[in-house]
């Protein structure tokens, strides 16, 4: 086959994947309604001290332009860190460890408690991050403890041992605002389905969930927070669950009431039903700063579902 042939065919195999880009997802800047690509993105990203990437879990399209929105932010800025709602703060030492070629990816795994999502969605992030020496923070509160807060309360997370503390925020703030409104809604769509439950016994249950909520939430802010003290030349790209930072609430909140000069930029995903629905909707700077509508594939769960999943393996 000639180069001319063999040029063509790639330009060929370029213009496909790009059509099928466009097919299954497409980004705008959430303040100008401008359409942008996911380099476009990064580049107007690498201003922000703190992006927070939204996404509901295991959606394939959303994990891959993760990846792609860290590989071209590093481009733009070599000191980036990494920090994940995925890994818990009690893990910290064993991911640096795997970072720093210490320890086999084996022995990190059987340590770590990876998500079972891990091989095929954050993996080639930790991989590029460790190929690159890149800072990751395992920043989410051990699930236990916000079991322990949801179904003990306050008083036994307050018990808890010095060594145990400092795994969990120093300050567990539970704000009555939006945020508790649509995890509110969330929830009470989700026990609905579930059948019939007490009025009082449904709030109750649902406050004490939204205290751990909230526990995650304060928690990943403070280790975000902390490690920009101790780092400051450095900037911060955090995945997390779409719904602990969508239209700059639930972690970003967090971390903007404990530094609120910093600059924290929100990416959004939105799910469609159909190709026909990739239009601006008018409500898009609410959302966040960057929206990514996109066509989820079959195995993907729609956003209050996914909150139902995560919020009772509590």
């Amino acid at each position: 086959m000639s180069k001319i042939c063999l040029i063509l065919c790639g330009l060929l195999i370029v213009a496909i994947l790009s059509s099928n880009a466009d097919q299954s997802y497409q980004i705008y800047n959430a303040h100008t309604g401008e359409r942008v690509d996911v380099k476009q993105m990064a580049n107007e990203l690498q201003n922000y001290d703190v992006v927070f990437f939204g996404e509901f879990h295991g959606e394939t399209i959303l994990h891959e332009l993760q990846y792609e929105t860290l590989r071209y932010l590093h481009g733009n800025h070599e000191d980036i860190a990494v920090s994940m709602e995925m890994f818990e703060r009690d893990v910290q030492a064993i991911l640096d460890a795997y970072l720093h070629g210490e320890i086999s990816e084996e022995e990190f795994l059987e340590e770590s408690r990876p998500w079972s999502n891990y091989e095929s969605d954050y993996r080639p992030l930790i991989e590029f991050a460790r190929r690159n020496e890149l800072d990751v923070i395992a920043a989410n509160v051990p699930r236990r403890y916000a079991a322990m807060l949801h179904r003990e309360g306050e008083e036994a997370v307050e018990g808890l041992s010095e060594a145990e503390r400092k795994f969990i925020a120093n300050d567990l703030v539970v704000l009555d605002d939006e945020y508790k409104e649509r995890f509110y809604r969330t929830m009470q769509r989700s026990f609905g389905m579930m059948g019939d439950m007490p009025a009082e016994q449904l709030d109750q249950r649902i406050h004490a969930m939204y205290k751990a909520q909230c526990l995650k939430d304060d928690t990943m802010a403070e280790s975000i927070y902390e490690y920009l003290e101790q780092n400051t030349d450095k900037r911060v790209i955090h995945f997390n669950g779409d719904f602990h930072s969508n239209s700059h609430l639930g972690t970003v909140q967090k971390l903007a009431r404990m530094e609120n000069d910093l600059n924290i930029g929100v990416i959004t995903p939105l799910a469609v039903e159909s190709a026909d629905e990739f239009r601006f909707p008018s409500h898009a700077s609410e959302t966040g700063d960057f929206l990514i509508i996109y066509l989820p594939t079959p195995k993907d769960s729609q956003p209050d579902a996914e909150m139902k999943k995560e919020i009772l393996k509590q």
